[in-house]
Parts: C-alpha cells; structure tokens; sequence
C-alpha cells in the first residue's frame, strides 16, 4: 500500500508485482509498469512531462465535474484538485530543476 491516495476516488492505492500503481477501489491504473532493465531508455524529462500531461488532464476533468457538483460532491473533488495541484507544482520544479521543458 502506498501513502498517497487515488487522485480519482481518494481510496488506496497499491504498488502491483508487477511495477503498476493501482487502486483498489476505481481499479484506476495510476503509473505506467516501467521495465527496469530498460529504464536507462527512458528519459526522466520526457517521464515527467508524459505525467504533467496526465495530471492536467485530471485537473480537466475535475474542473468539468466540479460545474455540476454541489456540498460533499463539490469537496470532495476540491480535495482531488488540490492533490492534483501538489503534484503539478513537485512535477514543474523537477523539470525545471532538470532543464526539462514542460507542457504549459
């Protein structure tokens, strides 16, 4: 089990065998399985904005739903949100601390 929650219900989330991060209760996937033996291929710029691209997606997606959303709803997904905006800020300062152009 991991310490942070599921960016889409808020419920566990669990590192697979297999190298995925899964929630057990949407059954979202939330990271790609990353074989280590070919990691040194993958570039951590391009890693980083592939996941700033899907963290804005989410923040998209929230802000859709936040239009029709009222009390409990409303603040739940705010919680959501400002997950999504923590991550978003960690994401930017890693790529800017690399020189990596991020998606804006």
């Amino acid at each position: 089990m991991l310490a942070d929650p599921c960016p889409n219900c808020s419920s566990p989330l669990f590192r697979l065998r297999s190298g995925e991060v899964k929630c057990v209760s949407c059954n979202a996937i939330i990271s790609p399985v990353v074989d280590e033996r070919k990691s040194e291929t993958i570039s951590s710029g391009t890693a980083l904005q592939d996941l700033e691209k899907r963290v804005l997606t989410l923040l998209s997606q929230y802000g859709k739903r936040l239009e029709a959303a009222d009390g409990e709803e409303a603040e739940r997904l705010l919680g959501h949100v400002e997950v999504c905006l923590s991550i978003l800020w960690k994401i930017r300062d890693l790529i800017k601390s690399s020189g990596t152009r991020g998606a804006t």
